[in-house]
């Protein structure tokens, strides 16, 4: 699993512990690895798609509900305070950076275009889908309109209504 390794380095150098400490199989509170080993669980399930079972006997053989409640303290953490989630894309870009062998400034900026992309891909799918299924002539209109506006984003280029209603045909 090179991605595992490359997200215990990523975690161990940025919070100054061990990777011997983020995958120590005790039960220590009061552990300064505590933190960081969530976030190295959060990144495994995350980077990986590794079960929480998986992820659990990676990590010193816990189990998939103390991976679970890692995963969901991460998500809380990241929902309650914004810091949280830049500070998680920055290790995810550190983690790719690693693979890809290429600066986290890059895979950040990367990173921020293909979520823009896929949100606009999104909007294009559902705009095809509702041009192709609505009755009305007024909200096919509508659903071309969003359909032309999403394929100009997503490809750059001015299309007009009759090229999307080709597409919506």
């Amino acid at each position: 699993m090179p991605a595992l390794s490359f997200i215990l380095s990523t975690v161990s150098a940025n919070y100054g512990v061990s990777i011997c400490d983020l995958l120590d199989p005790t039960e220590n509170p009061t552990d300064d690895a505590v933190l960081p080993r969530h976030y190295a669980m959060w990144l495994t399930r995350v980077m990986t798609g590794r079960s929480n079972a998986v992820v659990g006997e990676i990590f010193g053989g816990r189990t998939a509900p103390v991976v679970e409640r890692a995963v969901a303290r991460i998500d809380l953490m990241a929902t309650a305070d914004p810091t949280v989630v830049a500070e998680l894309e920055a290790l995810k870009a550190r983690v790719v950076g690693q693979l890809l062998h290429v600066p986290p400034s890059h895979i950040t900026g990367l990173m921020d275009a293909i979520r823009d992309f896929l949100a606009t891909e999104s909007v294009a799918v559902l705009a095809l889908r509702t041009a192709r299924e609505t009755k009305t002539q007024r909200d096919r209109n509508i659903a071309v309109a969003a359909l032309r506006d999403a394929f100009n984003s997503i490809f750059s280029k001015d299309y007009d209504d009759d090229e999307c209603e080709q597409h919506a045909a």
